[in-house]
């Protein structure tokens, strides 16, 4: 379930506390406008930052996931949409190939969202989430503590 700060509307900080003792979190992209513009990552006019991202993104532990998924709302625009992942890859094993392949994975979702009537088109979006990942609270809590000097 994604859950995001109300305040700031697209900014792609995930946190998600509502399970008791398992923290969510990551980078995720759910505006359409933002899935679009971070399609640029894969323009060759932008390989060093693309170099620069994936530099971070592998050295991620393997806990971290980069995924596409098909945001569903079946009836309503403003109804808490379903997610269906139609991408998932260890995001510390992205290269410029495993991008393609999350545009591919987008653009397939942006098809299908063309077939549909255009008063019907708030039922089906794609959503980036760049970096993903879960674990224990107290996991969590531990690591930012043995980390706050990197923070």
């Amino acid at each position: 379930m994604i859950k995001r700060r109300q305040n700031l509307p697209h900014d792609p900080t995930y946190i998600d506390l509502s399970q008791e003792n398992w923290i969510s979190f990551g980078v995720v992209y759910e505006k359409l406008d933002s899935v679009k513009n971070l399609r640029n990552i894969i323009s060759p006019y932008n390989e060093r930052e693309r170099a620069n991202l994936i530099e971070k993104l592998v050295a991620l532990g393997d806990i971290f996931l980069t995924t596409v998924n098909q945001k569903i709302k079946r009836h309503h625009p403003l109804e808490t949409p379903d997610y269906e992942a139609t991408f998932q890859q260890k995001s510390n094993k992205m290269d410029y190939a495993q991008f393609v392949k999350v545009f591919e994975a987008v653009d397939r979702i942006l098809y299908e969202r063309e077939l549909l009537d255009t008063e019907k088109k708030y039922q089906l979006a794609p959503t980036i989430g760049l970096i993903y990942g879960e674990t224990k609270r107290k996991t969590f809590q531990r690591s930012v503590i043995e980390n706050k000097a990197h923070l």
